[in-house]
């Protein structure tokens, strides 16, 4: 009965192929694209305004699809972050689950972090193990400085274990 469209498109007609049965159905389109430059606040009003639309239309009895192109990385950011918002799920249960249903999926380093981020605001410590840090070598200091100019621009050893759960995809700098 309704659709989540995440696209970095601004223009409707740039993406109207994925929008063209209105009649049948209730469209979102949630605009967030995937590069590393993607700023954290965009991502939080866009999820938030996603989380709200799925919220409503599951109150009325509604049934949700969550695409983006290629399903492995904005659609199921999309519905993790649904999940720990509404349901208050951990972070790795969430990630796990998606796994389950779509095998190749890749993370961008802004939508990992923006995950971790919502997981340490509503239960101020995260799932992932911190073990993992050592074993990734992102740098997340450029994901935060160019994403959040009010966060502190400090690796933390909750940001890499997240990224390496995730299996991000890694941005040349």
């Amino acid at each position: 009965t309704h659709i989540v469209r995440i696209a970095p498109f601004d223009n409707v007609i740039e993406d109207s192929r994925s929008e063209e049965f209105f009649d049948e159905f209730v469209y979102c389109r949630v605009k967030v694209g995937d590069d590393k430059d993607e700023r954290q606040d965009r991502i939080k009003a866009e999820f938030d305004m996603g989380s709200r639309f799925i919220k409503n239309a599951h109150a009325i009895g509604g049934r949700v699809l969550v695409c983006c192109d290629d399903g492995v990385n904005r659609s199921p950011a999309l519905i993790a972050a649904y999940w720990l918002w509404e349901r208050n799920v951990c972070l790795k249960t969430a990630y796990s689950l998606l796994k389950l249903h779509e095998p190749d999926l890749s993370l961008c380093s802004p939508l990992a972090l923006f995950l971790t981020l919502i997981e340490i605001e509503s239960r101020c410590s995260t799932s992932v193990p911190r073990e993992l840090a050592s074993s990734l070598p992102v740098v997340v200091d450029e994901v935060v400085e160019n994403t959040q100019k009010n966060t502190t621009t400090t690796t933390s050893p909750i940001y890499s274990p997240v990224l390496e759960a995730f299996s991000v995809k890694k941005y040349a700098p």
